[in-house]
């Protein structure tokens, strides 16, 4: 893995709310998935590469382990985690909009 990278993510929320998503990306020709927001995965074989470990009742604290096969994701892991777990907050986000008359 290379000291610095751009890697775009996507993110696909689940049609059914209650079912987790998953966020996808591409490195040096593969494609990797953040399962559920628990599991990194490289898609060609399945192989898990990292997990996360919440505790119980919170979804945001917990640790990274990354496997013997994901020792080169490291850090790629952790990124990648922040950024799967902030997309997957946004879909819980509730917007208000608010009517302001400023004519009068």
């Amino acid at each position: 893995m290379q000291a610095e990278a751009v890697v775009p993510m996507r993110h696909k929320h689940h049609t059914l709310s209650l079912i987790p998503g998953s966020s996808y990306f591409r490195v040096n020709g593969k494609q990797y998935a953040w399962k559920n927001h628990k599991k990194l995965i490289e898609q060609q074989n399945n192989v898990v590469l990292a997990r996360f470990e919440g505790i119980e009742g919170e979804d945001r604290i917990g640790r990274l382990i990354v496997t013997d096969d994901g020792k080169e994701f490291g850090q790629l892991a952790a990124v990648t985690l922040l950024v799967d777990h902030q997309r997957k907050e946004e879909k819980h986000v509730k917007v208000l909009f608010l009517y302001l008359d400023l004519t009068g």
